[in-house]
This record gives structure tokens, sequence and C-alpha cells, in this order.
């Protein structure tokens, strides 16, 4: 208290030096006792310190963050009780992320020896969404929470890569050695495995070897399959390359789930998935109060859980409410290479086939035959984008006996030919 009475006395410049340095070293002494200071007497410190700003909006004095840069005992103490009350756009402290190709790694260049780090390797077309869906929650983690994380970018060589959507970003370094505990996550888009290179794939292998928890968002875990690293692992990847995936990796154990966490690997479906899962990390490193704080700043509902579903729900994507036609339509996405005929259908719900038809042109305007030759039509497209199937491959994983019936088909919804769609390229 004896701190706080002195900001109503005035000072010459010598007795204000002596008590600028008593200060400083009183907020030491108080920080590392972790005594929580009110956001009174924080802003009375700050006015005794530097005089008075209205800069913050939170009602703290925007220059008690500018004692930290100005003052050794603050850059040596916890930040916790600073970034708990000021939130200003314009504080060192809570320094967002610009717009920029360069990353920033962290708030500080102060090294914090407790952050755990995150590095991310962007493979040229990554997903943008994925990759800063990812690095936006360790940031506000860091605003919250003190530095509790740092995180690093990386390329191949070192350089810019650009994302899908024609964004670059510049990398920190290239492929080099991690800090121990360390962990990596290959973020991906289209065509991963064209850059899945020998040596990427060897320096994959050796951060495994030392202990680096290994991870993927979006199709990267295609980079770590090729390699080998996800045999034994439960793993998860964007809804719309999981068919080619399984097509390519048999032998893996693929869930449709947000996200996966299975010993040292992570694997995440991208896009705003990456959000829940960096909450869910959050949230078993240091609690879910802080996962629930991250999670208001992205204005999110709720925290989804990993066993949320990547899609809508089939009566939210086509707009039915009908039970009977709802499992129907599951039942035809699940048996795309084997198609069940129209009778047996039918059979599955209990009604004859021409109480099916009158659901299907009551509900969705079409036939159920039509409508299901469209499902396995968009499988096709999606394998012949994103596995390297030959488009016979394609017809037969697709239920189409004829390859000639197969073009055919393909060219009168899509008006162009399986292999020409094959050709397109950053699709």
């Amino acid at each position: 208290m004896a701190l706080v009475a002195i900001t109503s006395v005035q000072f010459t410049t010598p007795m204000r030096t002596f008590w600028h340095e008593a200060a400083s070293a009183a907020i030491t002494l108080l920080l590392n006792r972790a005594l929580a200071l009110s956001a009174s007497t924080l802003q009375l410190i700050s006015r005794f310190m530097e005089g008075p700003s209205a800069d913050c909006y939170c009602g703290v004095s925007a220059s008690l963050c500018t004692v930290e840069t100005n003052y050794p005992a603050w850059r040596t103490a916890k930040r916790t009780a600073a970034t708990r009350f000021c939130t200003a756009a314009t504080c060192p402290l809570n320094a967002p992320m610009n717009g920029s190709i360069n990353v920033p790694r962290c708030r500080s260049e102060e090294s914090v020896t407790m952050a755990q780090d995150f590095y991310f390797l962007l493979m040229p077309g990554f997903s943008a969404i994925g990759f800063i869906s990812a690095l936006e929650p360790l940031r506000v983690a860091n605003r919250f929470g003190g530095e509790l994380y740092r995180w690093h970018v990386l390329s191949a060589d070192g350089g810019a890569v650009q994302a899908s959507n024609g964004m670059s970003v510049n990398a920190d370094a290239a492929l080099e050695s991690l800090k121990k505990g360390a962990t990596l996550l290959v973020v991906a888009g289209f065509e991963p495995l064209q850059f899945a290179t020998p040596s990427l794939q060897q320096w994959l292998r050796r951060l495994d070897h030392e202990g680096v928890t290994l991870g993927a968002i979006d199709t990267g875990a295609c980079v770590l399959a090729e390699t080998g690293l996800l045999d034994g692992h439960r793993l998860t990847l964007h809804w719309e390359a999981i068919e080619a995936f399984k097509e390519s990796y048999p032998q893996l154990t693929v869930t449709q789930e947000l996200f996966e966490i299975d010993r040292r690997r992570i694997t995440c479906a991208g896009g705003t998935a990456s959000i829940d899962l960096m909450l869910d990390l959050i949230a078993q490193a240091h609690g879910p109060e802080l996962a629930i704080q991250v999670s208001e700043q992205f204005v999110l509902g709720r925290i989804r859980t990993r066993k949320d579903h990547q899609r809508m729900q089939i009566a939210t994507r086509y707009g039915i409410a009908n039970k009977k036609l709802v499992h129907v339509i599951g039942e035809m996405e699940q048996q795309t290479e084997r198609p069940l005929s129209t009778l047996a259908l039918a059979e599955a719900i209990n009604v004859t086939r021409r109480q099916l038809e009158r659901l299907f042109r009551l509900h969705l305007n079409d036939t159920p035959s039509n409508f299901y030759l469209g499902l396995r039509l968009e499988k096709a497209r999606q394998l012949l984008r994103q596995s390297g199937l030959s488009v016979l491959e394609v017809s037969i994983a697709c239920g189409f006996e004829s390859p000639s019936y197969f073009t055919r088909s393909y060219r009168a919804r899509f008006t162009k030919c399986p292999r020409e769609d094959r050709r397109r390229e950053g699709v």
C-alpha cells in the first residue's frame, strides 16, 4: 500500500528516478511471489511510472505495457498480470498477428524455458485456413496465459511457400533439428505427395526417432502415411480426401473425426477443425478454463469435441427431415463400391420400391437410382483428383462395371471426361 500511496506525491527528477527503481524492484518482488495485483493497483502503478494514458479501453493505462520494455524487472517477472488487464491493440504484450507474410514466432523475443514449441511444415499448395486456424489459438493462449507457446514456420528449402489461395508465407527455416519435446505439424493441401521427397521423408523419420511428436493438418496425413509414420495409429484427414486415402493406404485405420490424438501422432481434418484440435491440446496442457477463454475470442458458440462430425448431418445437407430417407441416403454413401439395388434399399427401411421412389420424388425431386449415381460420380471425382488410381481403377472403386458407361455418365454430369478432369491443376 505504501507503493500506491506515493503516487499522489510530486518528486524532483532525482527522487523520481529513485522511486522508479524502487517501484521496479517492488513489482518484481510482488510478481515473483505470485501476488495478484488488482486492476486499480496496476492503474496507479502505471500513472506513477509513465503518466496517464487512455489507449487501453479496458481501463488500464497502455503505458503500463511500456514498463515491461523500460524496466528489466518486468522482463524477468511473470507477464500474466499485465496481459490479464491490458487488451489494447497497441499494447506490445498483445500485438496481434498482422497481415504480412512473415509469421511472428510469438509475442516476445525473450526465451521462455517452459513454453511448448510447435513447428509447422508448410507444403506447397497448403490449406491457409487449416494453418491459420492452428496458429491463432496459440497466440490467443499466450495473450491470456503468458508465454505458453512458441511457433516456427518451416519449408523444405527455407523459402516462402504459397498456399492454395495464392497467399505466400515466409518460413523461419528449412528442415532443421527441432527442440526437445516439440511438436511438428505437416500442413498440406492438394497433391501433397508431389513434394514428399526422399530427403523430406528421411528427415521425418529422424524426428520420430528423436522423440518429436508428429502430426498433420488436412492432407498432411498423406505425407506421414507415405513415410510409414502412421502405421498402427488412428488418423483422420479432410473428408474429401478420405476415400482416396483409403484406396492408397488400406492397412491404416482412418476415422472421420475432426481430429485424432494417438500417442505421439496428431492428425486433423483441417479447416476450422484445426481450432478444435488446438483447443483440446490447450485444455489438456493448461486446463479447460483457458481453452474456453481462447474459444470465446473466436466467437465460437461451443467447443467441438473430437467425435463431432466433419460434415453436416445428412438431414442438414439435403434439407430433409424424413428419417427413412435419411437412413437410405446413409446406406448409399456407405455402399458406393458395390451399389445396392433400389429394392434392397427399400427393404432396408421396410417400405415398397414404389414408396421409396415416392419419398425421393417428394423430398429431393429425384429418383433413387439417379441420386445414387450422383453420389458415386462425386466419389469418382474425388478419387481422380486426389489419388493416383487409374481411370479404370476409379470406375471399379465407384461401382461401375463398364468403363465406357462410367465415362459417359461422368461427362454427362461434369461436362468433361475423367481424364480431362484429372489433368486440371490447382483445383
